[in-house]
């Protein structure tokens, strides 16, 4: 439950109604007798929800819904964010740091070396760190992906 109020307020949810969101998040993995880092199926959800339909109105149930739903989210971002952090592999490291020494080399300014490691960056997200893998499968190694071209800017003259 750690971090998810100031979730809901990066997520422009009414100040007013962020007590209830966690209220309904709390009742449900109470019922469902769950740890607040567990994911929650929709099975599971589906069948909360028909329990507090008993005695709540309908839009109360839909609120207990959203914040589910919402709850969720910040679950799977926060697990995103955590596998990214701890599975940043060697071979990415090395990529950045050659990158950069390239660019500063070749004289380029700061601000299109931060462009350009951004997109090696966005790039390592999009493959999920798994460079070694994609790099043998398309036949790259540590000095290969110089004249495989992995970097356009490498050919460049100044």
């Amino acid at each position: 439950m750690e971090g998810f109020e100031e979730f809901l307020r990066k997520s422009q949810v009414r100040e007013k109604y962020i007590p209830y969101y966690v209220r309904w998040v709390t009742k449900c993995y109470g019922f469902l007798e769950k740890k607040f880092n567990d994911r929650v199926d929709t099975f599971q959800k589906d069948r909360f929800l028909e329990h507090i339909a008993r005695k709540h109105e309908e839009w109360q149930v839909k609120q207990a819904d959203y914040a589910i739903k919402l709850y969720q989210y910040f679950l799977s971002s926060k697990e995103k964010a955590d596998d990214v952090q701890a599975s940043f592999p060697e071979a990415w490291d090395w990529l950045i740091e050659e990158a950069s020494r390239l660019l500063r080399f070749k004289h380029r300014s700061y601000r299109t070396e931060k462009t350009y490691l951004g997109w090696v960056r966005r790039f390592g997200e999009f493959l999920n760190y798994k460079v070694s893998q994609w790099w043998q499968e398309v036949g790259i190694d540590s000095e290969g992906a110089w004249s495989y071209g992995f970097f356009p800017w490498r050919g460049e003259s100044s």
